[in-house]
């Protein structure tokens, strides 16, 4: 009986009960994991708040002067373009970028109905849309990773695109670019 003990022990055949290392091992790691996971998703949602409470209303937009007592957004209304899916004009290398785009425009340039009604369409300026986003392509398509990389880049390119689409419907008084998503490759 003795000899049998030794034998089991020296061929590592050990009959404890309880848990083995390989169990304890992934275990531990299973609780690491939820614990890092859970901390930094705590930390990532504080700093998420942090930063939405930072920012002004509309400090993201490029947008022009509101009326007296008047918050400039609560005056805008918007025109949301399909999103744009374009070459960017990097020499030498296939980039690509995909970005959504709403205009901002004032409440009180929306155009009439007919008998001097407001038209209450989603879309009062779709009508000039193909030669607005032609205008717009211009501009996206004139532009390389590094012109887009950085802040400043994109607010520069925000007021090319605003600029090319007051050239293209000067009727519509656009006021604020909005980059609603923005994807380079």
């Amino acid at each position: 009986m003795a000899d049998e003990n030794a034998a089991a022990k020296a061929g590592g055949a050990e009959t404890k009960p309880g848990m083995s290392p390989m169990m304890m091992a992934v275990a531990a790691s299973v609780v690491t994991g939820a614990l890092i996971l859970g901390g930094g998703g705590y930390f990532l949602k504080k700093q998420m708040s942090e930063l939405k409470a930072s920012l002004a209303p509309g400090a993201l937009a490029l947008s022009g002067t509101a009326k007296a007592g008047e918050s400039e957004e609560a005056a805008l209304l918007y025109q949301v373009l399909d999103e744009f899916v374009v070459n960017l004009a990097n020499p030498g290398a296939n980039r690509y970028l995909k970005t959504g785009i709403t205009l901002g425009y004032s409440a009180t340039d929306e155009p009439k109905g007919k008998g001097g009604e407001e038209s209450g369409k989603a879309a009062p300026f779709k009508d000039k849309e193909p030669i607005l986003r032609d205008a717009i392509i211009a501009v996206l398509t004139s532009k390389t990773t590094a012109d887009l990389a950085t802040l400043a880049g994109k607010e520069a390119f925000k007021q090319e695109i605003l600029k090319a689409a007051q050239e293209a419907n000067p009727k519509a008084k656009y006021k604020a670019v909005y980059l609603t998503s923005f994807t380079m490759q």
